[in-house]
This record gives structure tokens, sequence and C-alpha cells, in this order.
């Protein structure tokens, strides 16, 4: 499929195509609408356009082939669930400008290892990083909110946070592998009492 002129792709556009192995983006792209490429469980790879700037709700969701997602710089817009139950994707780094990490982003991506989180992530959402191949975690500075359940049922080992401690909603660690301990920065702020470092707190 060659997606070319287009500024947009719509609403469930592609949903479901189940056969559509491969896409090349129109160099003009600005929006994936919520849903477009939902459920395409051949694709592949993703290589967007560096002028791509929103990714909807669930744009990918499902894409259980997807193993490659380019992310340029303007994509600092990423749906709730973007690429929720993409299997085989490996990694994924966030553009700076970034600042929120949306609901279930990449929930269920079971082979992923490697995030980037820019300086600019302020905001990390339910279930965000949920049920990922994850060990480590750094949390940039700017962090101050991080949904329920965050790290659930993964593999962290580490958890480090390069702020002070952000507000929390929920069980962050729930059904997290024993032995996480979580990283903190000396003479960081609002630790004391803090119920999600319910594991060993090393200090670096």
């Amino acid at each position: 499929l060659v997606a070319d002129g287009y500024a947009a792709i719509g609403d469930s556009a592609f949903r479901n195509c189940s056969r559509l192995g491969q896409v090349d983006f129109s160099p003009a792209l600005r929006q994936i609408d919520a849903h477009a490429f939902n459920g395409c469980s051949a694709l592949g790879q993703a290589k967007l356009p560096g002028t791509v700037e929103t990714i909807g709700d669930s744009a990918f969701s499902g894409c259980s082939s997807l193993t490659y997602v380019s992310l340029g710089p303007k994509a600092t817009s990423i749906g709730s669930s973007a690429f929720n139950g993409c299997r085989q994707l490996g990694w994924l780094t966030f553009p700076e400008g970034t600042t929120i990490v949306g609901d279930s982003v990449l929930y269920g991506c079971s082979t992923l290892k490697s995030v980037g989180l820019p300086e600019s992530v302020s905001d990390i959402r339910s279930s965000a990083l949920r049920s990922t191949a994850l060990t480590e975690v750094v949390l940039p500075a700017a962090v101050t909110n991080l949904g329920a359940y965050v790290f659930g049922d993964g593999s962290f080992a580490r958890v480090c946070y390069l702020g002070d401690a952000p507000a929390y909603n929920g069980d962050l660690y729930s059904g997290t592998a024993s032995g996480l301990v979580s990283c903190l920065v000396e003479k960081s702020y609002g630790w004391d009492g803090n119920p999600k470092s319910r594991a060993p707190v090393e200090t670096w």
C-alpha cells in the first residue's frame, strides 16, 4: 500500500486489514487517526515520516507482527493504546517534546526491551509500560504523575527515578517480578512513607 499525498489517515481506515504487510507513508503525512491500522496483524514496520505530529488512540493496536516504529521529532502527541499488543516490537523512543505517555500505550508489547523517555515527559499514565519485557527504566526528573499498573505484570528489576517523588494512582507494581529495586537520586524529595517504593531502595 502506498499512502502518497495524504496529510491524514482517517479513523479506522485500514482496521483489521490482516493481510496488509507494508505501507509507504506520504512525506506530507501529519496525522494518523484512531484505530487507523488497528488489527493489521501482518504489518511489519511503520516508518513514519518526520512530518507526523499526531498518532491517535489504538492507531497500531494489535499489530502483532510490528517490529519497528520510527517516530520523528514532531510526533509528540501519541494516543492511548497506540501500540497496545504489538508483541514483536522490541524498542521505542519517544521524541523530545512528548509530555504524556498515554494509557496502555505499550501494554502487552511482550518483547519490548528498551524504551526511551525524553526529559520532557511529565505524566506516564495507567498501564503504559505494563506486560512488557523491560527490565529497567529511567524516569526523567520532570515526571510528576504515574498511573496505576504502569510497571505491572512485567520483568522489571530496576526502576530509576531522576526526580522527586511523583504522585501516583493505585498499585504501580502489581504482578511485577520479586526483587524489584527502586533507584532514587540522592537528596530527592518526597519519598518518606511513599508506598510505591515497596521494593528495596538504592540511592545513586
